[in-house]
């Protein structure tokens, strides 16, 4: 029985790990060499615990075969290696089938190697930043380790949520308060704004791992802290000094900032008030620059609107097939009572915000994956699951 312990535990380590570059890698390149293609062999090696429907696995590959056509004729200009994005999206739909069963089989096993995992990266990013910080190596209040700040804090939401919840939902409160306190200082040293829609998730997350249901009574007690906590904080220092809670940015004024405000809107303006211009077959690249271009903004930004003006009709279904089972995830989840299935939905969703304002397919695709592997019924089950030690 030990040894089976010791196996199982090996596994869950290896999955963990190995998820979170699966989560993160996106685009990046090692010279000119694109690190994700590596990650193939990680199909091979954890081939035998992947569970799959076979009609849902059937359409993940037609949609691959789908997405590849689109975004080769896409013509990406700013980089040649653009269609291998759908390489993270088959692999973040791989390790949800398997997570999904692991999750029902060895529940305890798979959330201690997950925090095991997290806690460490989490640690390493946070000196990492600080150190950096301290260097003088942060931009206009924006801080990078090895990620860039756009996507630094989609990192440290995954990791705050695995971490400070996995403490919450074992009763290790005092631990789960601090560890708490440490992913929102360091979220806010990244600088970027799309964190602060990130912190309402985490509190809702931990909230729910604390408390195990959901009540109007808890959300409130939660809601009380945090907003005696910003006040408190706020007399002893101007909070709004710091970039990622300063929204000013995103106003249309006349100032300097209309730009780059203006350029956000504008292609869902486009959508919006064009829609006789809407492409079902998708725009090219170069046509989005034609519209859209300015510096900062060479594709949409969004998850939602990339696969709208790329995708075409193609992309407006995916779009509303996430926006439906996200939404029906999120109802489960909230109505449930908080499992190990729940830490892990509730923190990909947390650093999912992320893909509705930074980063492209290739940053983005795994999420895509992810979501259509997700079950209900996953969030159901060991509604009775004991504390991990």
């Amino acid at each position: 029985m030990s040894k089976a312990k010791s196996y199982f535990s090996i596994i869950d380590l290896s999955l963990a790990a190995s998820f979170f570059i699966v989560m993160f890698i996106g685009n990046a390149t090692l010279g000119p060499i694109p690190l994700n293609i590596f990650l193939l062999i990680l199909i091979l090696i954890f081939a035998p615990y992947f569970r799959a429907n076979i009609i849902q696995l059937v359409v993940v590959i037609f949609s691959v075969y789908i997405f590849l056509l689109y975004a080769i004729n896409v013509k990406i200009s700013y980089s040649m290696f653009y269609p291998l994005w759908v390489i993270n999206f088959f692999l973040g739909y791989f390790y949800i089938r398997i997570f999904n069963s692991r999750i029902n089989r060895y529940p305890n096993s798979l959330l201690r190697a997950q925090f095991q995992i997290c806690l460490a990266l989490l640690l390493l990013f946070s000196i990492g930043i600080i150190t950096y910080s301290m260097l003088g190596y942060s931009e206009e209040g924006r801080a990078f380790f090895i990620f860039g700040p756009n996507m630094l804090y989609r990192v440290l939401g995954f990791l705050s949520g695995i971490c400070a919840g996995f403490l919450f939902f074992n009763g290790r409160r005092s631990q789960g308060f601090l560890l708490a306190a440490l992913c929102l200082a360091i979220l806010v040293q990244t600088g970027s704004r799309g964190a602060i829609f990130l912190m309402p998730i985490l509190f809702l997350l931990w909230t729910h791992a604390h408390y195990k249901r959901l009540l109007f009574s808890n959300i409130s007690s939660a809601v009380f802290v945090v907003i005696i906590s910003i006040i408190l904080i706020g007399t002893l220092t101007d909070i709004f000094a710091y970039r990622v809670i300063n929204l000013s940015i995103l106003s249309v004024d006349d100032s300097s900032s209309y730009l780059d405000s203006y350029s956000r809107w504008r292609p869902y303006l486009y959508l919006l008030q064009e829609p006789d211009r809407f492409s079902l077959i998708g725009i090219n690249h170069q046509t989005y620059l034609d519209l859209f271009y300015s510096d900062g903004h060479i594709y949409p930004h969004s998850l939602l609107l990339e696969l709208i003006m790329f995708y075409g009709s193609f992309g407006v279904v995916m779009c509303v097939y996430i926006i439906f089972k996200v939404s029906k995830l999120m109802r489960v989840m909230l109505t449930s009572e908080f499992t190990p299935g729940h830490l892990l939905y509730f923190s990909i969703f947390t650093s999912g915000i992320g893909v509705l304002f930074s980063g492209d397919m290739g940053d983005n695709g795994a999420l895509l994956g992810m979501i259509i592997a997700m079950s209900d019924r996953v969030l159901r089950q060991n509604q009775n699951s004991k504390k991990v030690s």
